[in-house]
C-alpha cells in the first residue's frame, strides 16, 4: 500500500510532481502483474491549526481517476475523504463532494458498465511527430448501449500536444465517423481507413483527460 497526499498550498510544480509519482507507480504495479487498488485523495487543510492540504480541483480528481484507467489498467478507482470534525466547519467539505467529485463521478458511471464487460476492446496507437508515450489510450465496449468509449489521458508534465490517434480492432461496426468528448462536449470527426479502422487529431493539455463516445 503506497499513500500519497500531493494537493498543497505550495507551488502548483509540488502538486503536479506527485501526481505524476502516483500514476507512476500504479504502472509499475501494472507492469509486475501487481494487485492496487487506486483511492482518490480528497483532504481539506484546517489552515488554522497550520495545515498545508487542500482539496484537488476538477481536472486534478479527473486525471487521477481516469490516468488509473487508461494508463495503468485499473477497474475503477475508491474515493477517500478525511473530513474529521475539526473540518468541517467552513471547509466546504460538502461543496467539494457535489461541485467537484460528482461531477467526476458521473463520467465514471457512463463507463461503469463498458469497464465490467467490454475492457480493452480495441487498439489505440497515438502518435505526434513519432510515436507518443505522452498520452495513455484505452477502448472500450457498451454492448448494452452498442456504443465505444475511447479514454485518452495526458502523462507526465506533458506540455500541450496535438496527437494523432488512429483506432483499429474493432470488433463491432461504428454507425458514424462523429464522436463527442463527454467532457468538453466537443465533437470531432474522424477518417474511415476501411478495415473498421479510424483515424482523427486531438488536442491535449494540463494533465488533460478525454472520454470520446463512439457509435
Amino acid at each position: 500500500m503506497l499513500h500519497l497526499a500531493p494537493f498543497s498550498i505550495f507551488p502548483t510544480k509540488y502538486t503536479d510532481m506527485w501526481i505524476t509519482r502516483a500514476r507512476g507507480y500504479a504502472q509499475l504495479a501494472s507492469q509486475l502483474d501487481k494487485s492496487f487498488f487506486p483511492v482518490l485523495q480528497g483532504f481539506g487543510a484546517n489552515f488554522t491549526q497550520g495545515g498545508v492540504n487542500r482539496y484537488p480541483t476538477t481536472g486534478e480528481l479527473r486525471f487521477m481517476t481516469f490516468s488509473s484507467i487508461a494508463a495503468t489498467g485499473a477497474r475503477g478507482s475508491m474515493f477517500w475523504g478525511y473530513n474529521p470534525a475539526a473540518y468541517t466547519t467552513g471547509d466546504g467539505y460538502e461543496d467539494f463532494i457535489e461541485d467537484t467529485v460528482q461531477p467526476v463521478f458521473d463520467k465514471l458511471n457512463l463507463i461503469e458498465h463498458a469497464m465490467n464487460t467490454g475492457f480493452d476492446a480495441g487498439n489505440v496507437s497515438l502518435y505526434s511527430g513519432s510515436p507518443s508515450q505522452d498520452v495513455s489510450g484505452l477502448v472500450l465496449y457498451d454492448a448494452q448501449l452498442s456504443q465505444y468509449f475511447l479514454i485518452l489521458t495526458l502523462n507526465e508534465d506533458s506540455n500541450s500536444i496535438d496527437i494523432e490517434i488512429t483506432l483499429s480492432g474493432l470488433e463491432h461496426e461504428i454507425s458514424s465517423t462523429q464522436i463527442k468528448d463527454e467532457i468538453s462536449g466537443q465533437v470531432i470527426n474522424m477518417t474511415s481507413l476501411g478495415n473498421n479502422e479510424y483515424r482523427f487529431d486531438v488536442g491535449m493539455s494540463d494533465f488533460g483527460v478525454r472520454i470520446f463516445s463512439i457509435k
